[in-house]
């Protein structure tokens, strides 16, 4: 992909050819990507408003004291590019005119000021000091975007301590997530679920630091609220170095370490006695038709809910007595990110009564005004009957005899607990259950910047994070129920060499490994143990078995179907010249995106079995099922019969996908001013 701005004619243009063939050969396998700092741009001119050559430019970091510098050229135009977002001063001086400061200068991520400065004849030692002046416009670009800053971080409420929240602050960002869904650091599914300018979920690039922050087509790690600096949330973008997503850009630039200690702390407590109910909860607890509120019925329907989050963040100067002074020179940065929550969740399940384990149905007849709707057929009395149909008898009375209950079958009843609940009048809903449903989530990111020289600074970055998220013990066995992993591990490195006063490279390298699985609490159950012949067993994918499927209809099934795991290695590298010429900016480089997948779903790697209506229902075989399969579906699950299932034996997979591209563009100041 070659992306070019504006184009012209004249030997300048060769001689920019040659170099733009040369260094895009050099960077062959680099990328551009998002830019997550600032640039400052403009022209120095004499009080005439002629053009200025010559003159030294400095941008001062205001907490760092580190110095970029800059040289105006033969059209008086500079370019102080790849500034960290922060709080500057500029710095202007030639001999024979005044020296020129102007301050505060707020530069923040994506940023392209301008900042013209005319200076004034006079001795060097002379200075017009410029403080508190408007703050400069972002002119020098067209993109469409909105900055989330360090004081909104700070004082704005950040739903479950995730700063991708404040994404939908930014015009055209909507998200697919319900309201009052949990926006956690360790979502990566919910914080990516967001549409940029009408484009589909799926379609927008996430950077940190200018560098892709990304698993398939999701951000792989939100780092904590407190160690970022800012982010821009882009929506329609015309700089050529873009272009790897249709949709929309969220660009995070993590704050660096200063020459002052900064450190922060917090920790949110929230008990369960601080947490509202549901509607649903309430209403179910207030239902005087169940019983008066009792400290034992509000232990039954309400979930002990509790939630600790907590961070810390510190940085400065890396400073060793007697051995080292960093300041001025060398930071560092830490951020540490944690929560545990507990949320079980309370339900209703439909679980075989008492009766029904030893094949008595006969209840379901008692219910009024049901006729025979739930009466069970004996699939052994399959006879003949007119027009290619056949026919069945009844259970007397809806009892199956014990001699005809299938052993296997027996096996299983012991995995399904006994009713502890009403429920409807034909046996729905009878089993309540509070369910355990944790999340524990830990990340750690270490950024460090060093400056060799005002020509040439590095900053290196390591992102890590930690997800078990535990749920769906619904049987309070282990028998239902899944384990998630999410595991991070990120690294960032980042160089800018100044070659010449108008001429700076930038070199960019990032990796990112995410694995996320789901794993059943039964993986590796013992088939055996249940009845399962080896000559069965031994077809199977040892790493995909796990408690089987049982699913007789309107009963809570056993077992799981969720069976999976994918990891991810994404690798960018990136690099970009920016080169002044003139009245021209031209900037150059070229993209390189290498993701690396490996997956495997088991699927259904133990046997799932199901049990519907087909072989107890009649008096025809095409007759209608009881409503919801109530008891015959059952009924079929004692008779040994099922009516359907499979088993899964599925290949994993790798794939590899790359993105090459090169951009090249042309900011022209037609008018030199």
């Amino acid at each position: 992909m070659l992306k070019m701005g504006l184009c012209h004619e004249g030997g300048v243009w060769t001689q920019r050819a040659a170099l733009v063939s040369v260094l895009l050969t050099a960077l062959a396998g680099y990328a551009a990507a998002q830019e997550s700092r600032g640039r400052i741009v403009g022209r120095v001119t004499d009080p005439t408003g002629a053009s200025i050559p010559g003159a030294s430019i400095l941008a001062i970091h205001e907490g760092m004291n580190t110095r970029t510098p800059a040289t105006s050229n033969e059209a008086g135009n500079y370019e102080l590019p790849f500034l960290l977002p922060g709080t500057y001063r500029i710095e202007v001086s030639l001999q024979g005119f005044k020296s020129y400061t102007r301050r505060p200068i707020e530069v923040q991520v994506g940023d392209v000021l301008t900042l013209n400065v005319q200076l004034e004849l006079g001795s060097m030692t002379e200075s017009v000091d410029v403080v508190a002046e408007a703050p400069l416009l972002n002119a020098a670009t067209a993109t469409v975007s909105a900055t989330i800053d360090h004081r909104q971080l700070a004082d704005l409420p950040i739903g479950g301590g995730d700063v991708m929240f404040l994404t939908q602050l930014a015009a055209g960002v909507t998200t697919a997530q319900a309201p009052g869904h949990n926006w956690l650091p360790s979502a990566t599914d919910v914080m990516s679920n967001v549409t940029v300018a009408g484009n589909a979920n799926g379609n927008t690039d996430f950077a940190l630091d200018g560098i892709p922050n990304m698993t398939r087509a999701r951000v792989s790690f939100a780092p904590p609220p407190d160690v970022v600096q800012e982010f821009r949330v882009e929506t329609v973008n015309y700089d050529a170095s873009m272009g790897h997503a249709s949709g929309g850009s969220v660009n995070m630039s993590m704050k660096a370490g200063t020459n002052e200690l900064h450190s922060t702390a917090e920790w949110l407590h929230a008990p369960s006695r601080w947490q509202a109910n549901d509607f649903f909860t309430n209403k179910q607890l207030y239902d005087l038709s169940t019983g008066p509120v009792t400290p034992e019925k509000k232990a039954r329907l309400v979930s002990p809910r509790q939630v600790n989050r907590y961070s810390a963040t510190i940085g400065g100067p890396i400073y060793l007595p007697k051995l080292y002074d960093g300041r001025n020179r060398t930071f560092w940065t830490y951020a540490f990110q944690g929560f545990n929550r507990r949320n079980p969740n309370t339900a209703y399940h439909t679980v075989p009564t008492a009766a029904q384990r030893e094949g008595d149905f006969s209840e379901l007849l008692a219910i009024p005004n049901t006729g025979s709707q739930y009466q069970i057929y004996d699939p052994a009395t399959i006879a003949p009957a007119p027009n290619g149909r056949t026919s069945r008898q009844v259970f007397p009375n809806n009892i199956i005899p014990k001699s005809r209950l299938d052993q296997t079958a027996l096996n299983y009843l012991q995995f399904w607990p006994l009713p502890n609940a009403g429920g409807t009048v034909d046996g729905r809903n009878n089993w309540n259950v509070i369910a355990a449903n944790s999340n524990d989530f830990v990340q750690n990111m270490a950024r460090i910047d060093h400056n060799f020289s005002e020509r040439h600074r590095l900053f290196g970055r390591f992102t890590h994070s930690w997800l078990h998220f535990y749920r769906g013990d619904i049987l309070q066995n282990q028998v239902r129920g899944l384990d998630r992993y999410r595991k991070q591990r990120g690294l960032g490195l980042d160089d800018v060499i100044t070659l010449s006063p108008t001429t700076i490279v930038n070199l960019k390298y990032g990796f990112t490994r995410f694995l996320e699985s789901d794993f059943p609490f039964t993986q590796g159950y013992d088939l055996a143990s249940l009845g399962f012949p080896s000559s069965l067993i031994s077809q199977l994918d040892g790493q995909g078995i796990r408690f089987p499927r049982i699913a007789p209809d309107t009963v809570v099934p056993l077992g799981e179907t969720t069976n999976r795991q994918w990891v991810t290695n994404y690798h960018n590298f990136a690099g970009s010249v920016s080169k002044m010429h003139g009245n021209h900016s031209l900037r150059f480089g070229a993209e390189h995106r290498l993701m690396r997948e490996n997956s495997v779903n088991f699927g259904r790697g133990a046997p799932t079995i199901n049990f519907s209506t087909a072989w107890t229902r009649g008096p025809l075989d095409n007759a209608a099922g009881s409503p919801g399969g109530i008891g015959q579906g059952f009924a079929s699950f004692l008779l040994g019969l099922p009516t359907g299932g499979g088993v899964d034996r599925n290949a994993s997979y790798a794939s590899q996908s790359t993105y090459t591209g090169l951009f090249i563009q042309d900011d022209w100041k037609v008018t030199g001013a």
